[in-house]
């Protein structure tokens, strides 16, 4: 019986050390949360983001949701479509190099320039920046959002 005791207590013991530094490190790991749940509340709050703040929990959750969305669909697609356009390029200039189809130039140069001309015309990049600055909450979180749902797929 006496050896059953000291086995015991050594195990006790061993267990409550185990438990002890079990405990010692959930504590370590509820501070680092903690830590950066405080630096994550700074930052947002830097933004003007708060619970007191509506408009901008709002304008945070649609432009995740949106990039998370605009993001995967892109990728998904984006995947098919230069794989369809380089199977095309190889296609074509397969054909060209066999005489099957006989490219002008010239003409293509003149009339990218033309599309090239009319893009410049637009004032699209300027509406694009006006917005951006008028509204960095979404537009940040419509960044982060896209990228989380490009490395989805």
């Amino acid at each position: 019986m006496d050896e059953h005791s000291t086995d015991e207590s050594a195990l006790d013991k061993g267990g409550s050390r185990f438990q002890q530094q079990f405990d010692q490190l959930d504590l370590q790991e509820l501070q680092k949360f903690q830590i950066a749940m405080r630096n994550i509340k700074a930052t947002l709050q830097s933004m003007g983001i708060s619970a007191k703040n509506p408009d901008a929990v709002k304008q945070l959750v649609a432009g995740s949701a949106a990039g998370f969305a605009t993001g995967y669909v892109t990728m998904m697609v984006g995947k098919k479509v230069i794989f369809a356009v380089g199977g095309s390029i190889v296609a074509f200039q397969l054909a060209q190099s066999y005489g099957v189809t006989k490219m002008n130039w010239d003409d293509v140069r003149s009339k990218t320039r033309n599309v090239v001309d009319k893009l410049d015309r637009n004032d699209w990049r300027d509406k694009a920046k006006i917005y951006a600055k008028s509204n960095v909450c979404f537009t940040a979180s419509f960044v982060g959002g896209f990228l989380m749902g490009a490395s989805y797929t």
